[in-house]
């Protein structure tokens, strides 16, 4: 998702609402719950080199400043 996308689906939402991170994805719920919920700590910039390793999963390189791309993050916590 880009940024742009992302607060054009915030802007749908009332402003003074509390948001949360939700995913019921099994890796992180490890099947004990139907979901995890986390909040959000913040959101940062860093220029990375993004990528797959040889398991096909997402990698990221954080200090590569030549041949780096800007890539935002929002960073969550499981303790609020």
């Amino acid at each position: 998702m880009k940024v742009k996308d992302l607060i054009k689906e915030l802007e749908k939402l009332n402003p003074e609402h509390d948001i949360y991170v939700l995913s019921d994805d099994e890796k992180i719920t490890k099947g004990k719950n139907i979901a995890e919920v986390f909040d959000i700590t913040d959101i940062s910039t860093a220029r990375v080199l993004a990528g797959r390793d040889n398991e096909n999963k997402p990698k990221f390189e954080f200090f590569p400043v030549e041949n780096g791309k800007d890539i935002c993050f929002i960073n969550f916590t499981t303790d609020f």
